[in-house]
């Protein structure tokens, strides 16, 4: 008897019940996925956040040597806390989030844009690093700053981009996650009058500036801090300020940059840093003291919870935490009022979550 074959309407409904049951499937196996990558978004921050803790008992207790910034730090493949890494082994771009649809940092806006001039200039920030080096076979070894003045290479040039493509970039100085205020900046550094105090008056006085800031996190200020150390951040997940103006290894113009920073204290109310006219007193009801303690947070904006609404941040002691945002504004609000940014007032992170003071030393001079 000959066998009856596939009606084209049973056909149809196989093909069906195949869609339906994929269309089950794929949200589950892209909730797996999303769940992998924020596991080992998680064991990347705690790696690099153990090895900045470690390093700290070779550098005089500094967990690194500041932010990864070439315009306001100096040469990034000598200063700051991912050349700090770099040199001990563990190069930070392999450890980028795999979720983050930046995937390079910002600091190569300058490092792709800045003048020769500015690369030069060497008045407030060591832009050009390290002293050239003479190799045994007499040739002579430099880094990317050096050889961008040295040889005149323009900003956004061929040249200019070649060089860092192979000094910078390829050799693991890069990365997706921002370095807390903290972590670079330690504290700020304030006048009689409460103001921002700058070490050289000719510098910038902005608080992400190292001139009115006393230099990197160390295990001291950890130690003797007014928040527990499981509340001060280090590293996170964070978004893009910048956007790649050109083509540049294997990323493409018009890609999305990470921010370098987060933090900072700025005023609840305006959210600013804060500022007083020459003579304010620090005590009394409307004296500075009382802004800077009780009027002000750690601007944590540029922290991004982009693991399906939670930020993987590691902290002092080396954990990993999972800050949520509750109401989905894309924000994690550590308690500032509902405004053009933040949905709500709702606190997402609690004192006891994430340090939010101006600075974390426990003086009564403060």
């Amino acid at each position: 008897m000959k066998r009856r074959g596939f009606t084209i309407i049973e056909m149809l409904v196989t093909l069906t019940i195949i869609g339906v049951l994929a269309s089950l499937l794929l949200p589950a196996t892209n909730m797996a996925r999303e769940a992998a990558r924020q596991t080992q978004c998680a064991n990347n921050l705690r790696q690099m956040g153990t090895a900045l803790l470690a390093r700290a008992e070779q550098d005089k207790g500094r967990l690194c040597s500041g932010s990864f910034d070439w315009a306001n730090d100096g040469a990034v493949t000598d200063i700051g806390w991912v050349a700090d890494l770099v040199r001990d082994g563990i190069a930070p771009s392999e450890f980028r989030c795999a979720s983050n649809p930046s995937q390079i940092s910002a600091a190569y806006r300058d490092l792709i844009e800045m003048s020769v001039a500015d690369a030069g200039n060497e008045a407030c920030t060591p832009r050009l690093g390290k002293a050239p080096v003479t190799q045994i076979d007499g040739t002579i070894a430099k880094n990317y700053a050096l050889t961008i003045v040295d040889e005149n290479l323009a900003a956004s040039g061929a040249d200019r981009i070649a060089v860092l493509t192979r000094d910078v970039y390829d050799r693991g100085f890069n990365t997706n996650y921002a370095a807390s205020w903290f972590l670079v900046r330690g504290g700020v550094r304030l006048d009689d009058s409460g103001n921002l105090d700058p070490a050289d008056a000719g510098c910038s006085t902005d608080i992400d500036h190292p001139n009115v800031t006393t230099g990197p996190l160390t295990t001291k200020q950890i130690a003797s801090a007014r928040a527990p150390s499981y509340t001060i951040p280090l590293l996170c997940d964070a978004k893009s300020n910048e956007a790649l103006t050109t083509d540049f290894g294997d990323r493409l113009g018009g890609e999305p940059m990470t921010r370098t920073m987060v933090g900072g204290a700025i005023t609840i109310s305006g959210m600013a840093t804060p500022s007083f006219a020459a003579g304010t007193a620090r005590a009394g009801a409307s004296g500075w003291w009382k802004v800077w303690n009780k009027e002000t947070l750690q601007d944590y904006r540029g922290m991004f919870p982009l693991h399906r609404g939670i930020c993987n941040v590691v902290m002092a002691d080396g954990s990993v935490k999972q800050l949520f945002d509750e109401n989905e504004d894309g924000f994690i609000n550590n308690g500032f009022p509902q405004n053009s940014d933040f949905q709500s007032g709702v606190i997402e992170a609690a004192p006891l979550q994430l340090a939010s003071t101006y600075t974390l030393t426990t003086g009564d001079s403060d």
